[in-house]
């Protein structure tokens, strides 16, 4: 193994990764635009980045497995922006308005860079508090991680990945094309009491549960008990709701009301944390760990001011550029959160959250801009998400996180190819 490369003096950053994750970036932000239009999903493309990276750099000679996840880290993150933008902005046209690419052109990839920057920024944050601290799975990064070390090891680990792979995708084959496995197995002898149940034939899903673990596994069960099979059928016999829409639009209500306050609750306890650590630096007169402090706040500030100016040069109001950059902290932290147990990223939603609650404190703003604060809240809640289950990989690994950080911003973005995708 050639575990010695360098770039910049940074372990396990190289020019050939770099390059690599450039084009690989290019391919699968195309890509990704046209899943999230034309299927509105878009799954993530980690593993498949970390299988074309791999293949590709021990054509080329001798790699290492940090070398393999930095530039699978530069190839996947474009993909989230693609879904970012596929999930929010083709509501302009969708709300009757004449809208031209040639006109909007430079909005869009405004957006998307004060995304992209407010993401990288970010996760250099969260990445300290998510990983480190509270020590979420980031499933998908484990999933990773483990198909690197099959393909670089060989043996049985990349024979159960091949088996697996294969029995997968013709599972998938069989149900998607031929349609000869239904996608949901409903049990209908429980409608009669407004419960819905049944189970999903989704190898994705149980592949997230594999990997999470019982805990994560289990609580997220509980909810689903919970949900559909008290408080839907229970409100409705107590006349709580008025019938089953209603019921499961308080459940999605209460659903969202629990996702976004467990992320509050992680902002708080992160800022509590924050004022002790000052708190002890300042009695131990410690002075070098809080010129540290200092120096990060000041970098930090920066960058907020920096895309606040960016907000407001995409033509927002000062007050609605502050509360974007607001929400974009809360939306990526959340996101982060709840993709770090789950894996699955409701990055639309976080940006319609944000959205909603900006009108609120706003109320005249137009369905363009309201489109728009969706688009770059989405964004960045996406690429967060993303970057976040690199993180993890990396954490398996001992990658240098800073060729990891390095990655993200030198790797070619495309974002010509990425808008020319929603026309």
């Amino acid at each position: 193994m050639n575990k010695e490369r360098r770039l910049f003096g940074v372990e396990h950053l190289s020019l050939r990764s770099l390059i690599i994750g450039a084009l690989g970036s290019a391919v699968l932000t195309a890509s990704s635009m046209y899943a999230a239009l034309r299927l509105g999903m878009v799954p993530w493309p980690n593993i498949f980045a970390a299988i074309l990276a791999l293949g590709v750099l021990k054509v080329l000679s001798k790699t290492s497995k940090n070398e393999v996840n930095v530039s699978q880290t530069a190839m996947t993150a474009g993909a989230m922006i693609a879904a970012g933008l596929g999930f929010t902005i083709p509501g302009l046209w969708m709300s009757g308005d004449s809208i031209s690419m040639s006109s909007h052109f430079w909005i869009f990839l405004g957006i998307s860079g004060i995304g992209l920057f407010m993401g990288i920024f970010l996760t250099w944050i969260w990445r300290e508090m998510l990983l480190k601290k509270e020590k979420l799975p980031f499933p998908i990064g484990i999933a990773t991680a483990k198909t690197i070390e099959a393909g670089d090891e060989g043996g049985k680990k990349t024979i159960f990945l091949l088996i697996a792979l294969a029995v997968t995708a013709i599972f998938t084959v069989l149900r998607d094309w031929f349609t000869k496995i239904p996608e949901f197995l409903g049990f209908n002898f429980l409608n009669r009491f407004n419960i819905q149940s049944g189970i999903a034939l989704v190898p994705f899903a149980s592949a997230i549960g594999y990997m999470i673990g019982a805990l994560y596994s289990f609580v997220l069960f509980i909810g689903g008990i919970f949900g559909f099979f008290l408080l839907v059928p229970i409100g409705i016999e107590m006349g709580w709701f008025a019938d089953l829409g209603a019921a499961n639009d308080a459940r999605m209500a209460i659903g969202l009301g629990l996702m976004v306050g467990s992320g509050l609750g992680v902002i708080l306890k992160f800022v509590f944390g924050f004022i002790k650590k000052i708190r002890r630096a300042r009695e131990k007169e410690d002075a070098i760990p809080m010129k540290a402090r200092l120096k990060r706040s000041r970098i930090s500030l920066l960058i907020c001011a920096i895309a606040f100016v960016g907000c407001v040069v995409m033509g927002f109001s000062p007050l609605v550029s502050a509360l974007i950059i607001i929400g974009i902290f809360l939306a990526t932290l959340m996101s982060s959160f709840v993709t770090g147990q789950t894996g699955i990223c409701p990055l639309e939603i976080f940006g319609i959250l944000v959205m909603i609650a900006i009108r609120g404190i706003v109320p005249n703003i137009g369905v363009e801009t309201s489109l728009l604060i969706a688009g770059v809240v989405a964004i960045a809640s996406g690429f967060v998400a993303d970057v976040m289950f690199d993180y993890k990989t990396g954490e398996i690994f001992n990658t240098n996180p800073k060729a990891q950080l390095i990655s993200q911003i030198v790797r070619r973005n495309s974002p010509e190819q990425l808008l020319q995708a929603l026309q």
